[in-house]
């Protein structure tokens, strides 16, 4: 039989979920939006300060975006790591397998295991997060995820700050458009070298994997197709999936009453009555009849004995 799901809790970081008295949980503070809201806030009173600056020249542009495209070369996942090997032996976080590779692997695992009832549903009610297996729905209020508010108060102070920007933004743009002209010929210049610098960046960029999205998560809690987990997050998860599941109860007791055959598994015993196999009132039967031949033979014997006898005298 397979235990229910008993509690959802969760604490503000991870969802923990309680079955057969064991807990496991999951980091869910990604959904967590508090980071991002003050990462905005860090950027208002930022770009409040910078509009005060006047435009850098083009070539410190340029510069900026040579130095961009290297970053970005850098944080691609390097293709030589992409691993095809269906065991996931390795047992660093360098590696990343393939879709067919991670597949192969849990089939293989997964067929090796008893059924298990999955969960059947989960739904968000606006508070609550709602969990349900074998009919029981389990929930965990996660409304303190909820950053509406603050993120409505930053918005507005973004509003303010953008209409103040425009003025600033007016009298730089005043300012550029007079270097313009004199900027052109050597944007043009440098256009060119751009150029081929973009080119060998974005066929560098293409043959890359985002390493940002490399998820080193042994639950696996990514609800999207973004990440991709190490081989050692794969079998980690694996493997403790595996470690979960109960074992087959063996037969513990065959006993035959003279009737029914008696078959324990589990504290539960099943009978069938095999008494048709009896052949003893058969045996029975036939031993009275061989009975009365061997008396009819004695008795014949006897006659014959006694003639021979009569004919021996005579």
């Amino acid at each position: 039989t397979d235990d229910d799901i008993s509690a959802v809790t969760f604490d503000g970081t991870n969802l923990n979920v309680t079955e057969s008295g064991t807990t496991l949980s999951a980091d869910i503070s990604a959904l967590d939006d508090s980071a991002a809201i003050a990462a905005v806030q860090a950027d208002v009173d930022s770009n409040e300060s910078d509009a005060d600056a006047a435009i850098a020249a083009v070539q410190a542009d340029v510069d900026s975006n040579e130095s961009d495209a290297d970053a970005a070369i850098a944080l691609k996942e390097d293709s030589a790591n992409k691993s095809t090997d269906v065991t996931l032996a390795d047992g660093t976080n360098t590696l990343f397998p393939t879709e067919l590779a991670v597949k192969t692997y849990v089939d293989t695992q997964v067929g090796t295991i008893t059924t298990d009832d999955d969960i059947s549903a989960v739904t968000f009610d606006g508070t609550n997060l709602n969990v349900t297996e074998s009919g029981t729905t389990l929930s965990a209020d996660i409304s303190a995820l909820d950053d509406s508010a603050a993120i409505a108060a930053v918005q507005a102070d973004v509003d303010l700050n953008e209409s103040d920007a425009d003025a600033a933004i007016a009298a730089v743009q005043a300012d550029v458009d007079l270097n313009e002209s004199d900027a052109d010929a050597a944007i043009a210049a440098v256009q060119t070298d751009v150029d081929a610098n973009e080119s060998d960046a974005d066929a560098a960029i293409a043959l890359k994997e985002d390493s940002t999205n490399k998820s080193t998560d042994v639950t696996l809690a990514d609800g999207t197709n973004t990440l991709f987990p190490t081989e050692l997050a794969v079998k980690t998860y694996v493997d403790t999936q595996v470690a979960t599941i109960t074992t087959d109860d063996d037969i513990s007791a065959v006993t035959f009453d003279g009737t029914n055959l008696n078959v324990t598994e589990s504290g539960t015993t099943l009978s069938a009555d095999i008494s048709a196999l009896d052949d003893s009132a058969a045996i029975a039967a036939v031993q009275a009849d061989v009975d009365l031949n061997e008396s009819d033979a004695d008795a014949a014997i006897a006659a014959v004995q006694a003639d021979v006898d009569l004919n021996e005298s005579d």
